[in-house]
């Protein structure tokens, strides 16, 4: 048998991080109370540091060389992000552990960028919408099962706002949320391993994404889209589904068009154009009227949770009301829902990160985009732009996934200039470079 060679463990050992790195986003595993599952967050947090320390080993001289060039704006970055938790925390004492959470920036960056430094390719993010497309496949199968009522074999205990029991089957699929009425019928939310639908969804969008316009050269792209596109509809999540078809359409005109149309007649290129986004349009609005009928209440909800936030953010606008001051979004909310049995969740990843840190802080979620704009690359700025509408409707603000997935970007974009064509030889999509 042939022995591994260094490059070959780095794989494996990178596909083991971006595996707990996906369950990071609030799986069964990550908010469960079995004591095993404790290894997802010890992977999550530590193993990036320990394949820097690998790179760095094996890959002495270009890593250092080649880490000389972001030494600057990497100290800025961190004097910046370590002042504002300070101060923060300093002026509310609020939550020491939460602060804490935002020091997994530096092993991520250090992460990313020797990843990128040493393969100079995009095997990272390949890594990342192979593993989601693999765990979509099972959750499939598995649901499949649940909507022929084949009975759950195991059961755990999760901490999701309180102490609750998830049936699943085995470790591989979980069913957290059961049946609810979708595009008139009665079908069982596909949460895969995560315990909630919209974290799978965020998930699930985040791969169609980067898969439409980072990823041109993915193995077998066509299939794993379309297993995912099905894959996100048993979600029964309207913001994930609305994405995804939002993703593909302005994939189709930005990048496809011209090959769509190219034997065909001006008159008949709107006809087809028109049609495509009608059909779009039909069906998010099919989706949204559907799941609007079975909320019960929700939408409500996610306005007055919009609502609380605003408020809460306007009362210190430049540097929050202090990182994990949930009490300050429960002062806006309707008294309703803090009652015993109310929903005093939130739901608004974007408003979250204003109430808590102001501008200040929201300034750090937007540097993917403002680098994007900077670089003048329309494919990382369609990525940017679309991940903080995910991040607007969904509670990912403090998921490690999300901060992977920015950082990412800002290294991609900062060791190509804005030329893709540095890492993998060719441009994903010409048609979607300003110029230049």
């Amino acid at each position: 048998m042939s022995k591994i060679n260094n490059q070959q463990w780095f794989k494996i050992v990178n596909y083991v991080f971006i595996f707990f790195l996906v369950l990071s986003c609030k799986s069964v595993f990550w908010v469960s109370t079995f004591p095993a599952f404790k290894i997802v967050k010890v992977g999550a947090f530590f193993l990036p540091l320990l394949i820097v320390l690998g790179y760095a080993f094996y890959y002495r001289d270009t890593v250092v060389e080649q880490f000389k060039k972001i030494m600057m704006p990497l100290i800025i970055f961190i004097v910046f992000i370590s002042v504002f938790l300070i101060f923060n925390f300093l002026i509310y004492h609020y939550s020491l552990p939460r602060i804490g959470f935002f020091c997994l920036y530096l092993p991520i960056i250090l992460y990313l960028y020797s990843c990128i430094v040493i393969h100079k390719k995009q095997d990272v993010i390949v890594y990342f919408i192979n593993i989601v497309s693999f765990l979509s496949v099972i959750s499939l199968f598995f649901w499949l099962l649940s909507e022929f009522d084949i009975p759950t074999n195991t059961e755990f205990v999760a901490q999701w706002g309180h102490d609750i029991k998830v049936p699943g089957y085995l470790i591989f699929q979980f069913i957290p949320q059961g049946a609810v009425p979708f595009l008139g019928i009665n079908i069982v939310r596909n949460t895969g391993l995560f315990i909630e639908a919209p974290m799978f969804s965020f998930v699930l969008s985040s791969a169609i994404i980067f898969s439409l316009f980072l990823c041109p050269d993915l193995k077998q792209r066509k299939s794993k889209l379309l297993i995912l596109y099905v894959t996100i509809i048993t979600t029964t999540s309207t913001t994930g589904i609305i994405i995804s078809l939002l993703s593909l359409v302005i994939y189709i005109f930005a990048v496809e068009w011209k090959k769509i149309v190219k034997n065909v007649s001006r008159i008949d290129r709107y006809a087809i154009g028109l049609v495509l986004i009608a059909f779009a349009g039909c069906f998010a609005g099919f989706a949204i009227s559907s799941k609007m009928q079975s909320m019960k209440g929700s939408t409500t909800v996610r306005s007055n949770d919009i609502m609380a936030g605003f408020h809460a953010f306007m009362l210190h606008p430049i540097i929050g009301n202090g990182i994990g001051n949930f009490d300050i979004l429960k002062k806006f909310m309707l008294a309703s829902r803090l009652k015993q049995g109310g929903n005093d969740g939130f739901s608004a990843g974007l408003m979250q990160v204003l109430a808590y840190g102001g501008i200040a802080l929201l300034l750090v979620y937007l540097v993917p985009l403002i680098f994007s704009i900077i670089k003048r690359d329309l494919n990382t700025t369609i990525v940017s732009s679309l991940l903080l509408v995910l991040l607007f409707f969904t509670i990912v603000n403090e998921v490690e996934l999300y901060f992977f997935l920015s950082i990412y970007l800002v290294s991609y974009l900062y060791l190509t200039g804005g030329k893709q064509n540095n890492l993998s030889g060719a441009r994903p999509n010409k048609l979607l470079h300003f110029g230049g």
